[in-house]
């Protein structure tokens, strides 16, 4: 029961941040289930270690597709979020169970589904809103053993007591007071898929992580290429622009000495014109 006294700690102790957005709900959901289910550390994790490990794989995810967020959430506050979310998904489980208990043949999932959500709504005063959670929890095996345990009254204390001695593939609840892993829906024994094939899925995650890394880091090289060839030409036309504007003055420059030069030889020219004219022929006004 480690972790749900962690959570209520974090609960009382935690001060408010900022709200979860839905990448961040949806991350969380998928860490706990990564941690939860991982048959390499076992069923029998400390709840500290525990929070520990998903509070690492979090962090360590948010920077990778398709989540690419930021968010500086500690340990307590994940525990406290997915306390809320367990406890609205939960309950909005039970109002799924009824309306599918219901058998109203002719209505589809969608149907379904806004019928929960009006009895989960009509039952808690509020409307649910982790649906993009209970889309990540639904159907993983995990959760749904909790859902069965909740369900078969398998989350008391009383039975957890019966339980003690019990290996990790039976119906008994481990440590952080939740279902272990080898229960399946129904409460029957799922045979875990064994520790080689769990080593190469973190095999196969760390060479993703890894693949994502090398084309993040690919990009930002590219995109440096791009802005260096992108001031260069920017010089360059700058460079020819100066160059155009320089010859058009030179232009301009040369056509005022132009036009002084034509003007100085028709002073001239009318000058030389009075200078070296004939007077013999003139009058005494001329």
């Amino acid at each position: 029961m480690e972790e749900s006294m962690q959570a209520s700690n974090a609960k009382a102790t935690c001060k408010r941040g900022a709200a979860y957005t839905i990448k961040e709900d949806e991350l969380l959901c998928i860490a706990w289930l990564e941690v939860s289910q991982d048959p390499i550390r076992g069923a029998e994790q400390r709840g500290s270690a525990y929070w520990k490990r998903i509070h690492e794989y979090f962090h360590e995810w948010k920077n990778y597709p398709p989540h690419c967020f930021t968010s500086d959430h500690n340990e307590s506050s994940l525990a406290h979020r997915w306390s809320t979310i367990q406890d609205a998904t939960n309950k909005f489980c039970g109002a799924f169970e009824q309306v599918n208990n219901r058998k109203v043949s002719g209505i589809g999932i969608k149907d379904h589904m806004g019928m929960a959500m009006s009895l989960y709504n009509s039952n808690e005063g509020k409307p649910f809103g982790f649906v993009h959670c209970w889309t990540k929890l639904n159907k993983a095996p995990k959760w749904e053993a909790i859902v069965s345990s909740l369900k078969e009254g398998h989350g008391s204390s009383k039975k957890q007591k019966s339980n003690e001695g019990s290996s990790c593939q039976s119906s008994s609840l481990n440590e952080d007071g939740e279902a272990g892993e080898g229960l399946a829906s129904g409460g029957r024994v799922q045979r875990p898929k064994g520790r080689k094939w769990e080593k190469a899925k973190e095999k196969r995650a760390k060479s993703t992580k890894d693949a994502w890394a090398e084309i993040m880091a690919n990009k930002q090289l590219a995109c440096g290429k791009r802005v260096e060839e992108k001031e260069a030409k920017k010089e360059e036309r700058h460079q020819a622009f100066m160059e155009i504007q320089r010859q058009k003055v030179a232009l301009e420059q040369k056509k005022v000495d132009t036009d002084a030069e034509n003007a100085a030889t028709a002073r001239l020219s009318e000058d030389s014109k009075i200078m070296f004219a004939d007077t013999s022929l003139m009058d005494e006004n001329q």
